[in-house]
C-alpha cells in the first residue's frame, strides 16, 4: 500500500501538468454506482482510500494522458 501511495503522489504532479478540464472518465465504485469526473480527481480518491472504493475507470486515451489513464486503471483494478 505504501508503494501505491508514493506512486499516486507522483501521478498527481504529472496529472497537473498533463490534464485540463476536458479529461473526463467514468468511475465505477465498489457499491455499483458510477460517476463522471476529471481524471486528475480520481487520483485523489485512490490516494485517500475513499469508501466506496474505486474499482474501475473508463475513458478515452488522449494524447499526453493515455499512459496516465492506463496506470490509474491498473491501480483501481488492483493490478499495479
Amino acid at each position: 500500500m505504501r508503494h501505491i501511495r508514493l506512486e499516486l503522489e507522483q501521478l498527481e504532479h504529472r496529472a497537473a501538468a498533463l490534464l485540463d478540464d476536458q479529461a473526463f472518465v467514468t468511475v465505477t465504485f465498489s457499491n455499483g454506482t458510477r460517476r463522471t469526473m476529471r481524471l486528475a480527481s480520481v487520483i485523489d480518491l485512490l490516494r485517500e482510500g475513499e469508501q466506496p472504493r474505486v474499482i474501475d475507470v473508463q475513458g478515452e486515451e488522449r494524447t499526453g494522458d493515455g499512459q496516465l489513464l492506463q496506470l490509474i486503471q491498473g491501480i483501481a483494478r488492483g493490478e499495479a
